[in-house]
């Protein structure tokens, strides 16, 4: 049996081919959820801005926080916190300042809304995707974070006022 010196695809070149390519495809599916993250990064950024400049209008006008609940779930936060923060967070009422149309926090606002204004929010409701305020240092929070890489944000940090945390212990 004599063979002929044929040009075409082995089976070894086909399977190397598919091989690169799933790679290939692998990778631009992991670089999409970082670009989803870092979009829903931007936007919980944007939103946390957004409210900070309404709530500093309501409190120059009111000379009160817009609050709705007490909220008690704090153990996300609690190792990014603000230094000059006290223990009181409060869940930010939107209607109050004017915002409805967020990216994120409305469906824990409903939430929040349907619970007693006089019924703190404990780590039993649950209720992660709203904004807070602290109560001292107005610093926003967003309890349910955004995860980009393997950091997860929960404010913006930099908006800190600065003071000599020397003495601080949380």
């Amino acid at each position: 049996m004599v063979f002929k010196n044929k040009k075409g695809v082995t089976m070894i070149t086909l399977v190397i081919t598919i091989v690169l390519m799933l790679i290939l495809v692998g990778t631009v599916v992991m670089n999409l959820d970082d670009t989803q993250a870092v979009t829903d990064y931007v936007n919980m950024q944007s939103d946390i801005t957004r409210i900070n400049e309404k709530v500093n209008i309501y409190y120059a006008q009111h000379g009160t926080l817009p609050t709705l609940n007490l909220y008690r779930d704090i153990g996300m936060i609690y190792a990014v916190r603000n230094p000059n923060d006290n223990n009181n967070y409060y869940v930010i009422d939107l209607n109050a300042i004017g915002l409805g149309e967020l990216n994120f926090g409305i469906n824990g606002y409903i939430q929040a809304l349907r619970i007693n204004k006089n019924t703190p929010i404990e780590v039993t409701d649950n209720i992660r995707d709203v904004y807070i305020i602290n109560e001292q240092s107005h610093t926003i929070y967003y309890p349910n974070g955004i995860t980009v890489g393997s950091q997860t944000a929960y404010c913006l940090i930099e908006e800190y006022t600065r003071q000599d945390i020397s003495n601080y212990t949380p």
